[in-house]
């Protein structure tokens, strides 16, 4: 039977990554942030922390600061406190904790168990150790927590928690040759009844004996190699070979144990070793499964469960990553998973997930959403608009968030030019016109590295500025992450304003394959009847476009350097050219010779933030 954990509090200081974190885990926790953030070191810090991988400690996982030394007195800290749902089993499982260990109850009179795991250098053994006691009571910091008994083995610890990791390089191939896997460790051929093993050996060698007689080949094996007379390899005369193609007993069919597998009605039953990596993995996830729910129904063994699964979406197409997080759901425990999948975002719940990052110091940080923080249906929207249409974001060192398509069509093209490779880990999003507030959300619940890059139009700046005020507050100082175009320009107003004038126009015939499309473009733009057109002129009073009527059959540009200015600007914002130009325009910038010239005003100012942020 399992025991329900409804709660873990944790707190770890310089453990690996973590120098200072204080964090909560629910029943299902989803771990996100990009490459090298520090998930990993969370998994194995709780793996410790609760009893288990004392012989994998090194010095390795001592947190040690830019430019200091590891020296003898440095130690790692994890405490963990425990927070059950009330069930039946509660009481006994309590009483099968190590005694020192019973009784700890906070101050709302809930019984609790709390941890404290501390890894140090041990002077008369010559390396680092694993030290666990109980918490007498679980303060308000780890220095107020009070320090209870030692616990000289870890053993009793373990027999009532359990904790099963499961490493991003699982296949099923190798833990059925794995006598520790939890598929193997799920047959118990020794729980069978004495006659029934009897009735079931008889028939592995009834088949044998089928086996082989039906295939001349083996029979005739058989006969060659059985020893004759005790020559050679016997010295009996009684001695006997057997040609085993069928297991002969129980304890061989388990070691025996194979699994075949067939993708469809139509398709042939092969091995499981000739799949691929994604269906070996999951079938190796579904065996943990499988093991938890033995154990979940036994009435032996009484435990509480914890499950520490590194990326369970490896070699998974999207469905499949989508089916698989429902499979997860189901397990019986608490459940912690690291994940880069988007899809597995979508499918959580926003009080799941956790994100994770690591600062230029080097040191891991989580941030978990406080869903008190929110209002009505807000969280829905949220999941609905930004969690399932950008899940990318969340795994990402900079998220720079854009008014529309041609900037998020644009900027990753400068942005690879200024920093190569790199540039392509970052994320560029369009908020759908002016929606800005659920994108910052996100990012300040979650520590996501943001930007905006927004047009200098009054409306535009207006939704800004109130996004950003609703979110962090009328006191925000970290206005260099705001980057708006000037004097009420807008994306390609401020190409022309910096003279990219001729290379757009160059740019827009290559890409309709006509040196004469702008002159076309002017030809046919002429009133077919009297209608309004927007000017470059802002009116005092209202702050909008002014508008001037166009008589039928007038040209819309004045021929001289203005009106063509005019058309250019037209032409590239016409119905569905912002789309479809952006991306030609910016690579003919980016492949000027001129450095100074291969990135407009803003856009290099927008990029020399990002540089900052991340210390590049």
């Amino acid at each position: 039977m399992i025991v329900t954990i409804k709660k873990l509090d944790v707190r770890v200081r310089s453990f690996c990554s973590i120098k200072n974190a204080e964090f909560e885990l629910n029943d299902m926790n989803l771990i996100m942030g990009y490459n090298n953030a520090g998930k990993t070191n969370v998994l194995r810090a709780l793996e410790l922390g609760l009893g288990y991988g004392d012989d994998q400690v090194s010095p390795a996982d001592i947190f040690i600061a830019e430019g200091e030394r590891l020296t003898a007195d440095k130690h790692a800290l994890i405490d963990i406190k425990l927070e059950f749902d009330d069930s039946d089993y509660l009481d006994a499982w309590l009483d099968n904790l190590p005694h020192d260990f019973y009784g700890v109850v906070d101050i709302a009179g809930r019984q609790l168990v709390a941890i404290r795991t501390i890894i140090e250098f041990d002077e008369t053994e010559n390396r680092f150790v694993v030290k666990r006691f109980a918490l007498n009571n679980w303060g308000v910091s780890i220095e107020t927590s009070s320090l209870g008994a030692s616990l000289a083995s870890s053993e009793q610890l373990r027999e009532v928690i359990k904790v099963f990791y499961l490493g991003s390089n699982r296949d099923i191939v190798n833990d059925l040759k794995d006598s520790h896997s939890y598929i193997r460790r799920s047959i118990n051929v020794m729980a069978v009844d004495p006659h029934q093993a009897q009735i079931i050996e008889s028939s592995l060698n009834q088949a044998n004996e089928q086996v082989i007689g039906g295939l001349p080949s083996l029979k005739q094996l058989a006969h060659r190699i059985t020893p004759s007379g005790g020559a050679i390899v016997a010295s009996s005369r009684n001695s006997k070979l057997v040609l085993d193609a069928v297991p002969g007993s129980l304890d061989e069919a388990q070691h025996h144990l194979g699994l075949s597998f067939k993708d469809g009605a139509q398709a042939p039953l092969l091995p499981i070793a000739r799949h691929g990596s994604g269906t070996r993995s999951s079938i190796s996830l579904l065996s943990l499964n499988h093991y938890i729910k033995m154990m979940q129904e036994s009435d032996e063994a009484l435990i509480a469960a914890v499950l520490l699964i590194e990326q369970p979406e490896s070699d998974l197409h999207p469905q499949g990553q989508q089916q698989l997080y429902q499979h997860i759901t189901d397990f019986a425990g608490l459940k912690v998973v690291t994940t880069h999948s988007p899809y597995l975002l979508a499918q959580a719940a926003l009080t799941d997930l956790v994100h994770i990052e690591k600062n230029e110091s080097g040191c891991t940080t989580l941030y978990r959403l406080n869903a008190y923080d929110f209002e009505g249906q807000q969280l829905d929207r949220i999941k609905r608009d930004v969690v399932r249409s950008h899940g990318e974001m969340f795994f990402t060192p900079a998220l720079i968030l854009c008014e529309g398509k041609t900037e998020t069509e644009s900027l990753p093209i400068f942005s690879q030019a200024m920093f190569g490779e790199a540039a392509l880990s970052f994320c560029f999003v369009e908020v759908g016109g002016l929606n800005y507030e659920p994108y910052l959300q996100m990012a300040h619940t979650f520590g996501l590295n943001w930007f905006i890059f927004s047009d200098g139009e009054a409306q535009a700046i207006k939704a800004v500025n109130n996004a950003v005020t609703k979110v962090f507050g009328v006191d925000f100082q970290e206005r260099s992450r705001i980057i708006i175009l000037e004097n009420g320009e807008n994306w390609e107003q401020h190409l022309l304003n910096n003279g990219y004038q001729e290379l757009i126009v160059s740019a827009i015939c290559e890409y309709e394959e006509d040196d004469d499309y702008l002159l076309k473009f002017i030809k046919h733009s002429r009133a077919s009847k009297p209608k309004r057109i927007k000017t470059d002129q802002i009116c005092d009073k209202c702050g909008q476009y002014i508008y001037v009527d166009v008589d039928a059959g007038q040209s819309n540009y004045v021929d001289d350097d203005e009106g063509i200015r005019k058309a250019v600007l037209d032409c590239c914002t016409k119905k569905k050219a912002k789309a479809q130009y952006a991306a030609p325009i910016a690579q003919s910038i980016v492949t000027l010779a001129d450095e100074g010239y291969k990135y407009p005003p803003k856009v290099k100012q927008l990029l020399e933030q990002i540089a900052s942020s991340l210390k590049w």
